[in-house]
Protein backbone atom coordinates (compact mmCIF):
# COMPACT_ATOMS: atom_id res chain seq x y z
CA UNK A 1 0.00 0.00 0.00
CA UNK A 2 0.76 3.75 -0.76
CA UNK A 3 2.02 5.91 2.12
CA UNK A 4 0.45 9.00 2.18
CA UNK A 5 3.87 10.19 1.57
CA UNK A 6 3.92 8.67 -1.38
CA UNK A 7 0.67 10.07 -2.34
CA UNK A 8 1.15 13.60 -1.72
CA UNK A 9 4.56 13.17 -4.01
CA UNK A 10 2.61 11.80 -7.22
CA UNK A 11 0.09 14.92 -6.72
CA UNK A 12 3.70 17.17 -6.82
CA UNK A 13 4.85 15.30 -9.74
CA UNK A 14 1.41 15.88 -11.14
CA UNK A 15 0.98 19.57 -10.63
CA UNK A 16 4.28 20.06 -11.46
CA UNK A 17 3.81 18.64 -15.01
CA UNK A 18 0.58 20.98 -15.24
CA UNK A 19 2.57 24.22 -14.42
CA UNK A 20 5.14 23.05 -17.39
CA UNK A 21 2.45 22.17 -19.94
CA UNK A 22 0.37 25.32 -18.73
CA UNK A 23 4.03 27.27 -19.50
CA UNK A 24 3.95 26.01 -23.16
CA UNK A 25 0.42 26.28 -24.11
CA UNK A 26 1.70 29.83 -23.21
CA UNK A 27 4.02 29.96 -24.74
CA UNK A 28 2.16 28.26 -28.47
CA UNK A 29 -0.39 30.92 -28.32
CA UNK A 30 2.63 33.85 -28.08
CA UNK A 31 3.19 31.71 -31.68
CA UNK A 32 -0.33 31.83 -32.83
CA UNK A 33 -0.96 35.59 -32.17
CA UNK A 34 2.48 36.27 -33.85
CA UNK A 35 1.31 34.29 -36.85
CA UNK A 36 -0.25 36.91 -37.85
CA UNK A 37 2.59 38.50 -39.41
CA UNK A 38 3.07 35.62 -41.34
CA UNK A 39 0.08 34.26 -41.85
CA UNK A 40 -3.32 35.78 -43.84
CA UNK A 41 -6.88 35.63 -44.11
CA UNK A 42 -8.15 32.08 -44.09
CA UNK A 43 -4.94 30.59 -43.43
CA UNK A 44 -4.78 32.67 -40.11
CA UNK A 45 -8.18 32.14 -39.18
CA UNK A 46 -8.10 28.62 -39.75
CA UNK A 47 -4.96 28.00 -37.41
CA UNK A 48 -6.36 30.71 -34.76
CA UNK A 49 -9.77 28.61 -34.76
CA UNK A 50 -8.14 25.08 -34.27
CA UNK A 51 -5.66 26.69 -31.37
CA UNK A 52 -9.11 27.98 -29.76
CA UNK A 53 -10.31 24.38 -30.28
CA UNK A 54 -6.97 22.76 -28.72
CA UNK A 55 -7.17 25.54 -25.67
CA UNK A 56 -11.38 24.12 -24.96
CA UNK A 57 -10.29 20.32 -24.84
CA UNK A 58 -6.69 21.57 -22.60
CA UNK A 59 -9.04 23.22 -20.33
CA UNK A 60 -11.27 19.94 -20.06
CA UNK A 61 -8.00 17.88 -19.58
CA UNK A 62 -6.81 20.70 -16.56
CA UNK A 63 -10.21 20.15 -15.27
CA UNK A 64 -9.95 16.53 -15.18
CA UNK A 65 -6.06 16.79 -13.88
CA UNK A 66 -7.21 19.01 -10.93
CA UNK A 67 -9.78 16.41 -10.19
CA UNK A 68 -7.22 13.60 -9.91
CA UNK A 69 -5.29 15.71 -7.34
CA UNK A 70 -7.91 16.34 -5.28
CA UNK A 71 -8.93 12.99 -5.34
CA UNK A 72 -5.24 11.87 -4.43
CA UNK A 73 -5.10 14.41 -1.18
CA UNK A 74 -8.33 12.95 -0.52
CA UNK A 75 -7.11 9.39 -0.75
CA UNK A 76 -3.79 10.80 1.23
CA UNK A 77 -5.52 11.98 3.84
CA UNK A 78 -8.01 8.75 4.16
CA UNK A 79 -4.66 6.19 4.10
CA UNK A 80 -3.29 8.40 7.39
CA UNK A 81 -6.26 8.00 9.32
CA UNK A 82 -6.17 4.35 8.41
CA UNK A 83 -2.57 4.06 9.67
CA UNK A 84 -3.19 6.15 12.70
CA UNK A 85 -6.18 3.97 13.48
CA UNK A 86 -4.16 1.23 13.08
CA UNK A 87 -1.41 1.82 15.49
CA UNK A 88 -4.10 2.82 17.92
CA UNK A 89 -6.11 -0.88 18.12
CA UNK A 90 -2.46 -1.97 17.99
CA UNK A 91 -1.81 -0.09 20.76
CA UNK A 92 -4.88 -0.88 22.64
CA UNK A 93 -4.13 -4.52 21.93
CA UNK A 94 -1.02 -3.88 23.66
CA UNK A 95 -2.43 -2.02 26.69
CA UNK A 96 -4.89 -4.59 26.86
CA UNK A 97 -2.83 -7.65 26.76
CA UNK A 98 -0.41 -6.16 29.85
CA UNK A 99 -3.24 -5.29 32.03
Amino acid sequence: MSTPGAILNTVRRIDDNQTILKRKESGFKVEIKDGRNWWEGNAYKSLESSFIEIEKETSKIYNGINNLKSELKRLSSDVQRAEEEKRRKKMEMQKNGKD
